[in-house]
């Protein structure tokens, strides 16, 4: 549960294009980390300690996501940005959690993902549409997992998924979950 928010909660609220990247402006008692894959990047500041303070920066799949960590945890506003450097979405951390709005949007400003957390739990229903603004799927607070959800179809019918039926309904909510995830995850040393 805490990737997909992660991933989903990630992006710009002011301007539609991310800020430029000078280098991360780490404290003077730790450094700067890169961590490169076959298809992404992650640059993160350390503590005296080794662990994640300060900023971060990542790049995969095209998207780049930036947020800031305290004691190797997410902490503060993260933002992401979709590889045409349109905003894609933002959500808030605190010790690590999601807690506060996530927001999520496609290319072409709809809304693709909104709700709100709290510690780390989904608090208000987490609603993801498709790039008409048809609701396709709602996660509501008492779900265990984010497969607990519901999905519906073009009309609004509520069905049973199956298979890959995530990909195919909403590809690119898809794509921005795998950023997230690969960034959640992510391990600090």
């Amino acid at each position: 549960m805490l990737g997909v928010a992660a991933t989903l909660a990630v992006s710009g609220c002011a301007g539609l294009t991310p800020p430029s990247e000078p280098p991360l402006a780490c404290g003077a008692a730790g450094g700067p980390v890169t961590r490169t894959w076959p298809d992404g990047q992650a640059d993160w500041c350390t503590g005296a300690g080794g662990a994640r303070e300060g900023e971060a920066r990542f790049h995969a799949r095209g998207f780049r996501v930036d947020g800031t960590y305290h004691d190797d945890r997410p902490t503060g506003r993260w933002r992401a940005w979709w590889p045409s450097g349109r905003r894609a979405g933002e959500l808030d951390f605190d010790a690590g959690v999601p807690h506060g709005r996530l927001v999520a949007w496609y290319e072409n400003g709809r809304t693709l993902a909104e709700g709100a957390f709290s510690a780390g739990r989904v608090s208000t229903p987490v609603v993801f549409y498709d790039d008409r603004g048809r609701r396709r799927y709602r996660l509501d607070p008492e779900a265990s997992g984010v497969m607990d959800g519901h999905a519906f179809d073009e009309r609004g019918v509520e069905i049973a998924p199956e298979g890959d039926w995530l990909p195919s309904a909403l590809p690119e909510a898809y794509d921005l979950l795998l950023v997230v995830l690969t960034f959640a995850g992510l391990p600090a040393r």
